[in-house]
Parts: structure tokens; C-alpha cells; sequence
């Protein structure tokens, strides 16, 4: 609250300047956000900026306490003090060793997924959500996946993969390095829809600070730019 008030002190003052709580699940702390935070500081550099990691349901639980003034995380919620908004699009993809049988075949079927080992997500990860949530919208069982583990982090699951403790379906944000390199395939699998969105996440009942409004202007100019050089 103390932070809020004196950030809109400053702005009354003409003054872009205090502290700035966000935070993220894993792919937007890890990959979007850092992303964002140059050209806001560039444009505003007396905010000093605190990110916070976890999965959507941690990012959700602390903007709810007031502890962030928001975050992104990759799955939709249903909480009556949360409010989210589609922030960016994302593209999921199967995940396996560059040298994998499937590479070949450039896309699987659904049904291939539930026989061979499967690196999982933690309950609270956005990404599994999404990725059950797809699976049983294409008349799937997703309970007929065979998690062979269930990590913490998405650069555990990759890891996983890497040492072919089973495949996974990830966003292609997080794996770009590693298909660049080789290390790495991206597959389709057909009749499964796996795109989704990252979502702004915000109280219900606070008001933004106006640094918080400002990062989110900026924000949303990154992605717009990025849109229309795609």
C-alpha cells in the first residue's frame, strides 16, 4: 500500500519513480518478462523492478494477498478476487530428442502420446493445465498419459528430455535456444489444439499504481510491434 502511495505521489509530481512488484509463472518470469523489462527501463529508469517465480497458481495467490501488483501466467483461473486478461498468444509443441523416431514423421497422433513415458508438470503449472485441458477437448483421456516423472520447472522437464527420461509438450518460447542448436525437435500432434495465452492477472479490488499502468503500456506496445514484424 506504502508503495502504491508513493509511486502515485511521484506521478502527481511528474515523476516516473519507486518500486514495482510483478512476478510470473515459469515461462513469462524466465523468458517474457525479461524481455519487457529493458524497454521500460529504458524509458523509466528510476523504478526499480522485484520479479517473483512460480507456477500460475503461486503468481495467483500472490497477487491476490497484494503481494505482486500482477502477474502473467499461462492458464486461465477461476478466482472471484482475480481478473485476468489475454496478454499474448503461445504456441505449444511435442518436445523430443532431435534424434527421435517421430522427427521424421513431423507430426503424431494424439493416441502415440499415451504410449511412450511422459515428463509432467506439478498440478499448479499453467502449462499442464493447458495441456490436459487440450487433451481432453479432443475427446482424449488425459489420464492415459504415463508421466514417467513430474518436475518442478521447465528447464527440468527439457533437461528430461535431453537425458530421454521421457518427452513432453512445451511452449516453443522456452525451447527456441535448443531447436536452434539442434539439440532439440518440435512436433504437431494432430487434432490437438495447442495454442494458448499467456494472461495479465490482476486484483479485482485494488487499483494498478501508475508505474504498474505504465509497464503495462509498455508491455502491450512490445507485443503489438512484435506482432506486426512476425
Amino acid at each position: 500500500m506504502r508503495d502504491r502511495a508513493e509511486s502515485a505521489l511521484h506521478d502527481f509530481l511528474g515523476k516516473t519513480k519507486g518500486d514495482l512488484f510483478i512476478g510470473g509463472s515459469t515461462i513469462p518470469s524466465g523468458f517474457i518478462l525479461p524481455g519487457l523489462i529493458g524497454p521500460f527501463l529504458k524509458k523509466y529508469p528510476d523504478v526499480n523492478i522485484h520479479v517473483s517465480a512460480g507456477d500460475t497458481m503461486q503468481i495467483v495467490d500472490m497477487v491476490e494477498k497484494g503481494e505482486l501488483e500482477f502477474g502473467i501466467v499461462g492458464a486461465r483461473v477461476d478466482h472471484p478476487k482475480i481478473r485476468q486478461e489475454k496478454l499474448v498468444a503461445d504456441e505449444m509443441r511435442l518436445i523430443v530428442p532431435a534424434d527421435h523416431v517421430w522427427v521424421k514423421k513431423g507430426s503424431v497422433d494424439c493416441a502415440d502420446l499415451f504410449e511412450t513415458p511422459f515428463i509432467a508438470r506439478e498440478k499448479g503449472s499453467g502449462t499442464w493445465r493447458s495441456i490436459l485441458a487440450s487433451i481432453a477437448t479432443a475427446g482424449h483421456d488425459p489420464a492415459r498419459l504415463k508421466p514417467a516423472v513430474t518436475m518442478g520447472s521447465t528447464t527440468s522437464v527439457i533437461q528430461g528430455i535431453l537425458s530421454r527420461a521421457g518427452i513432453s509438450i512445451l511452449s516453443t518460447i522456452a525451447v527456441q535456444v535448443d531447436l536452434d542448436k539442434g539439440r532439440l525437435a518440435a512436433l504437431s500432434v494432430r487434432g490437438l489444439d495447442l495454442s494458448r495465452f499467456f494472461y495479465l492477472t490482476l486484483s479485482s479490488r485494488r487499483s494498478l499504481s501508475p508505474i504498474s499502468e505504465k509497464f503495462i503500456q509498455v508491455a502491450r506496445g512490445v507485443f503489438e510491434t512484435q506482432s506486426k514484424s512476425a
